[in-house]
Parts: C-alpha cells; sequence; structure tokens
C-alpha cells in the first residue's frame, strides 16, 4: 500500500536536487518488497539507544538530532528510493520536508513505523 500523506507533499527547492519529491506513506509489505529488491535505502530516524533495542535489519541509522539532508548524497547514487521510519511513524510525518531534500527520487516514510512493520508480522533484530 502506497498512500499520499495528507498535507505532507512537499514542491521545495533543493539546490542540488532541483524540485524535491513528494514523501508519500508505504505500507510494510509494500516497503519489504522494495527492499528485498535492492531499490531502497531504509533509514531509522530514531536515537542510537532505541535502535540498539530494536530495529530493522539492514536500516541505516541516521538519528533526526543530528540529520542532514545532504549527507546522502552517496546514497542516492546507489539507490534510487529511501523509506524512513520511528517508532510509531509520527516524528516521520513531521520531518518530511528533511526526507524529501535528501536527493532520492523516490521519499517514503514507513506507514506505523516500526510498530506498522511489526504488526505485518515482520522481523526486527536488536
Amino acid at each position: 500500500m502506497i498512500r499520499r500523506l495528507s498535507g505532507f507533499w512537499t514542491s521545495s527547492t533543493n539546490s542540488t536536487a532541483g524540485t524535491s519529491p513528494p514523501v508519500v506513506a508505504i505500507g510494510a509489505a509494500e516497503a519489504r518488497r522494495l527492499l528485498a529488491r535492492g531499490e531502497a535505502l531504509l533509514v531509522d530516524v530514531r536515537e542510537a539507544h532505541e535502535h540498539a533495542q530494536e530495529h530493522i535489519k539492514g536500516a541505516k541509522l541516521v538519528p533526526l538530532s543530528r540529520f542532514k539532508a545532504h549527507d546522502f548524497s552517496g546514497d542516492c547514487a546507489r539507490k534510487n528510493a529511501a523509506i524512513f521510519y520511528c517508532r510509531s511513524g509520527a516524528r516521520t510525518a513531521r520531518h518530511v520536508r528533511h526526507f524529501a531534500r535528501t536527493g532520492f527520487a523516490e521519499v517514503y516514510v514507513l506507514d506505523g513505523g516500526l510498530i506498522g512493520w511489526k504488526r505485518a508480522g515482520l522481523a526486527t533484530t536488536a
């Protein structure tokens, strides 16, 4: 499932990437498919202590407290899309404009965050 994030579409301009793509919510099953095909980078935006307790295997940790959109320039060269997640989806919903400026052609937030991932019956690791 992929759906528009109501009120969170962004069209701000990024000097390195032109017009930023819209940020959309993606369900756990669709996110898993993109990740399994190697088409997306998974980014955990929670703090390091949260990530250490539990995270989705393969996620890159980039806490919101240290988030800089330009830090993803190398990742954009390797992946077309990025999926950002937090615990419940609330933090990612509040920061979509930051994610849109990372330079990825497709930008997603995981619907329901880590909780939604687990609710879909998908595994996490510590």
